[in-house]
């Protein structure tokens, strides 16, 4: 039997407690009978915050797995912990939490997380403020084959200052802003793309030929100063695999599939499915602007890809993409020069205008005469 398939969509962009701290969920996709990786983020603007406390019911036919275990559905009837990963760029220098627990709580009902500094007392808190949105915590979540639409509810929710006052807004408390859970028969991968080329990874599998304009590649090779880029012909992204997407840009929806892709060629890209912290000295490039650019620490977002160029030498400032050939070569028409689609000539450089001559755009050649 076909598998249905649920859309775990996490809107709480608008939950803000006093002192301007915002709690945010990531938009998540999840396939029925799958697991999906949730990430929980933070704008913290207070600087002496010494208490992270978050409570939640999920709907009908999701749960979280016991930790330790890779999917496993504790008794409801019991209290369990949970696995969560927890980013330690919240953490002030040279301090760590005293007292961490994500537990399934019979008694409520609900799951909790907390992450608490203790001190012996003292009134400067641990946490390190975020100018920007940051990711703070991730879980899994999976959903069983049986899975209903729903709500996910926030029953509490609270950041308290080293003196133990709570620093909350009381709209955050019950049914504010709930999560909502797609209707099954959506089917589909929610994300933003950008014009110049985004990056994407997920844990199922999705069909780009089903979307209109989009083209999937993979880098197919890495130079000090090139990524070559080759289609995937068939659209098929695999799942938990990255990939570079061109032709689309703004929210889009991109439909889940059983199938697997045909491509066999290399791909150097590197996907991730969570939040992923980069090393300072790491030769990792990311995409930014059309161009893949070196990241010295920091973290990469969920659902999106690098470039490892360990062991290339005289890396340049930034990497260009070029295109393998896999299509002839055709005029390029008034609405095709006047996109913002970018440009680029055939040693992979962007331009800004095309003149005379051959260019790719979109993986495609054009003549411009």
């Amino acid at each position: 039997m076909k598998k249905l398939y649920f859309v775990l969509t996490l809107m709480l962009s608008s939950l803000s407690m006093m002192g301007g701290n915002k709690f945010s969920f990531s938009p998540v996709s999840i396939k029925a009978g799958e697991s999906a990786t949730v990430t929980v983020y933070l704008e913290l603007t207070t600087s002496d915050i010494k208490t992270i406390d978050l409570s939640f019911i999920l709907p009908d036919g999701l749960y979280i797995p016991k930790a330790g275990s890779e999917n496993t559905e504790g008794d409801p009837a019991t209290s369990f912990d949970i696995d969560v990963t927890w980013n330690e760029q919240f953490y002030q220098s040279g301090k760590a939490p005293g007292f961490i627990f994500a537990v399934w709580d019979a008694d409520y009902g609900e799951y909790h997380l907390g992450n608490y500094y203790t001190d012996g007392g003292a009134t400067d808190g641990f946490y390190q403020p975020q100018t920007t949105k940051t990711w703070c915590c991730t879980f899994k979540v999976c959903a069983k084959d049986d899975a209903s639409t729903g709500d996910i509810k926030i029953t509490y929710v609270n950041i308290a200052d080293a003196d133990g006052a709570q620093n909350q807004d009381a709209s955050m408390n019950v049914d504010a802003d709930p999560i909502k859970i797609g209707e099954a028969t959506v089917g589909e991968y929610a994300a933003t793309f950008k014009s110049t080329g985004s990056t994407i990874c997920a844990e199922s599998a999705l069909d780009f030929s089903a979307v209109s304009g989009a083209k999937l590649y993979a880098v197919s090779e890495i130079t000090s100063t090139s990524a070559k880029l080759t289609e995937v012909e068939d659209g098929i992204a695999d799942a938990n695999k990255g990939y570079l997407v061109m032709g689309l840009s703004g929210d889009q929806k991109i439909p889940f599939t059983d199938g697997s892709s045909s491509y066999s060629g290399d791909n150097k890209l590197v996907g991730v499915t969570a939040p992923t912290a980069i090393a300072s000295d790491a030769k990792i490039y990311v995409l930014s602007d059309g161009e893949f650019h070196p990241c010295s620490g920091g973290t990469l977002a969920a659902g999106k890809a690098y470039l490892n160029c360990s062991g290339i030498e005289g890396l340049a400032k930034s990497i260009t993409f070029s295109f393998v050939e896999t299509t002839g070569i055709r005029n390029i028409s008034s609405d095709e020069d006047a996109s913002n689609t970018p440009i680029y000539n055939l040693s992979g450089m962007r331009v800004k205008k095309a003149q005379k001559g051959v260019y790719i755009r979109n993986g495609k050649k054009y003549v411009v005469e």
